[in-house]
């Protein structure tokens, strides 16, 4: 994966975190800081996604992982835009 694409990825994964951490707070028994959640959300950037849909659809469900509460429907509705 080019370095552009790995700096698209890590902001994608930042705003994840940073959204799920800002509309959730933390997430009892999972985790315990932003940080971790940073760092699981981190895998998803293993991958090189075709197009900005992708990244999102993957981002959600890691967010889904790690949120059972929430659909990945309404994960991927609800995500920041741009990227």
């Amino acid at each position: 994966m080019d370095p552009v694409r790995i700096r698209k990825m890590e902001g994608i994964i930042a705003r994840a975190a940073s959204y799920l951490f800002n509309r959730r707070g933390l997430i009892r028994g999972v985790v315990d800081s932003e940080c971790e959640i940073t760092n699981t959300l981190s895998k998803v950037a293993r991958y090189d996604f075709q197009d900005r849909d992708a990244h999102f659809v993957e981002v959600a469900k890691a967010l889904n992982c790690i949120e059972p509460m929430l659909p990945v429907s309404k994960m991927c509705w609800d995500m920041p835009p741009g990227g």
